[in-house]
């Protein structure tokens, strides 16, 4: 919005266009006009009082040379897709519900049943998560907004996909929980699952911010695969259909320590304890499921 309404005045720090425009010029070298200089001299003085206003309120000092410095320096990138549509008056446009929902196919085999509806609440999650951080973050890293922030601002969906189990029907109000209790685990069990969870979340964290995030894929990857084995052990070879999740993690956890080792050696957070953390996000992604195999889905969630 800043873009078609901002203007210059006391109240505004002026238009996100106009700024954009007066610091890519300085970017690639060109000269200024003097409406430009004009324009760049009031964006000093109303932004860089806010840039030493912040960086004193993270404890740390800043002159008027060095905020100048980091306003010159920044770029603001207005034409993403996933930031700014121009042409529109409305946060729901169809351009950002488009986009939300082919983000969602690819990450999550459960979003193509989102209807319209659901995929502009689950937008407006996303704007009150961003919201929050600006308003309760206090550096850099309490603001920063990973991928699982997104994925936990979706809604149960309202329409089943064929094969996959009514979701909306079974007890829980997270996708970790309903999916828990498909597979039979007790329901004190699952608040562990979700500190594990978030543990892990953490460390993934760190792990991304070393470059690792290659490694962690293939972790990631392979721990999948080795809970769809035990599953598929557990469900077919031993016909075990009863509730049969606390089964699978029972033979899967003697291998989580292997893995572990496998991939990143000498880290010890990167442990038995995190790859269960891994498993209980790919649960709420919806990768990893713990219900029966080869039964007819309407029975599973009776």
């Amino acid at each position: 919005m800043a873009d078609n309404k901002a203007s210059f005045n006391r109240r505004t720090i002026g238009p996100l266009y106009r700024l954009k425009q007066v610091l890519e010029i300085m970017h690639q070298g060109d000269e200024y006009t003097g409406s430009e200089i004009k324009d760049l001299e009031y964006f000093e003085t109303a932004i860089l009082p806010l840039i030493q206003k912040l960086v004193l309120i993270n404890g740390a000092e800043c002159d008027e040379n060095l905020s100048r410095i980091f306003l010159h320096n920044s770029h603001i990138e207005t034409d993403s897709i996933q930031i700014r549509y121009p042409n529109t008056n409305c946060i729901l446009s169809s351009s950002n519900i488009d986009f939300l929902c082919d983000m969602l196919a690819r990450i999550s085999p459960e979003s193509r049943s989102f209807s319209l509806i659901e995929l502009r609440q689950i937008y407006k999650n996303i704007i009150i998560i961003i919201i929050g951080k600006i308003l309760t973050g206090k550096d850099s890293q309490s603001r920063r907004i990973i991928s699982q922030d997104i994925l936990d601002c979706r809604v149960i969906p309202g329409e089943n996909i064929i094969g996959y189990p009514d979701l909306k029907s079974v007890p829980g109000t997270t996708f970790l929980e309903k999916k828990a209790w498909l597979g039979g685990f007790d329901i004190t069990e699952i608040p562990i699952f979700s500190k594990q969870k978030d543990r892990a979340k953490d460390i993934i964290e760190i792990l991304n911010a070393q470059g690792l995030g290659s490694d962690l894929e293939h972790f990631n990857c392979t721990l999948l695969d080795a809970q769809q084995e035990c599953r598929s052990t557990v469900c077919r070879d031993n016909s075990s259909n009863e509730n049969p999740g606390p089964l699978i993690l029972s033979k899967l956890r003697p291998l989580l320590g292997g893995i572990a080792k496998e991939f990143f050696p000498k880290n010890a957070y990167v442990d038995a304890v995190f790859c269960q953390g891994v498993l209980w996000i790919e649960t709420d992604n919806c990768y990893a499921w713990w219900h029966k195999l080869n039964n007819d889905i309407r029975e599973i969630a009776k």
